[in-house]
């Protein structure tokens, strides 16, 4: 599958209650509507749509629940001509949105929690946006430990990368995922080695908005840290990050063309 040049900007939609920066929102579709168009007209390549918080001991809702947050934003992007993600998990809600054609990927934060999930994407043209993960959403911060984080999270990567290609899933975006199942300091160690994951010749994906590596290193809240997510994402970038996942969409495409210009002139 071609995909267009890197690198790009994702936005976040949070279509959710209880996400830990901007639950409840864009829970009314009117309200989505809106942001969403703001957002194409600041430059955004992709918007990431999500029917459940992936927070650390966030509670899943019903598949029908998630499905009913996600199906009316899902048709109404259907009217712009924007790729769209689906941050999912289970295969009940995959067979119910691959039919919308700007549907480019699908981001599941559980690797395969649920394996039906392999056979509703091998015969599409749907990337499988693969997201280090150690244990469960749900018990991930308990006491988190590496040998080497970038090893073990290689490690991962190259087992997971067989069983999809296996399945006959190729097109992959690799995303270590910052802050979850990760200390500060392993937060830190993936920032400054993020270019290690390049050997995969794979696209890879930073997020790192407003997390929780930023605002408890500095004291503050998620609300107070849009310039200090903008100076990380722009060290993933410099580290061969390709796409930036994020909150503020017009304050990363302008870091993008400021990146791009530097790196034109090296």
């Amino acid at each position: 599958m071609t995909m267009n040049t890197y690198p790009q900007i994702m936005w976040i939609l949070n279509i959710t209650p209880d996400s830990f920066y901007d639950g409840g929102n864009f829970l009314n579709p009117e309200k989505a509507k809106l942001q969403i168009e703001k957002m194409i007209a600041d430059g955004v390549n992709i918007i990431d749509v999500g029917g459940f918080s992936s927070r650390p001991w966030s509670q899943m809702p019903t598949v029908e629940e998630e499905l009913s947050r996600i199906l009316p934003v899902m048709e109404i992007l259907e009217s712009y001509d924007v790729p769209v993600s689906v941050d999912t998990c289970r295969s009940g809600v995959v067979e119910k949105i691959l039919h919308f054609k700007n549907l480019r990927y699908i981001n599941d934060i559980s690797w395969l929690s649920d394996e039906a999930i392999l056979p509703l994407i091998s015969w599409t043209q749907v990337w499988y946006i693969l997201m280090h993960i150690q244990w469960t959403p749900w018990d991930m911060q308990n006491n988190p430990t590496y040998w080497d984080v970038i090893d073990d999270i290689s490690d991962f990567f190259e087992e997971k990368l067989q069983i999809l290609r296996d399945a006959g899933v190729n097109d992959v975006v690799l995303d270590p995922w910052f802050g979850f199942g990760k200390t500060i300091e392993h937060n830190y160690e993936i920032l400054s080695r993020f270019s290690e994951f390049q050997r995969f010749h794979l696209p890879l994906l930073a997020g790192m908005s407003r997390k929780s590596m930023i605002w408890k290193l500095l004291d503050c809240t998620p609300a107070d840290t849009l310039p200090e997510t903008v100076a990380v994402h722009l060290l993933a970038l410099q580290n061969g990050a390709d796409i930036l996942r994020v909150h503020d969409v017009k304050e990363h495409v302008n870091i993008l063309k400021i990146h791009q210009l530097i790196d034109e002139k090296k």
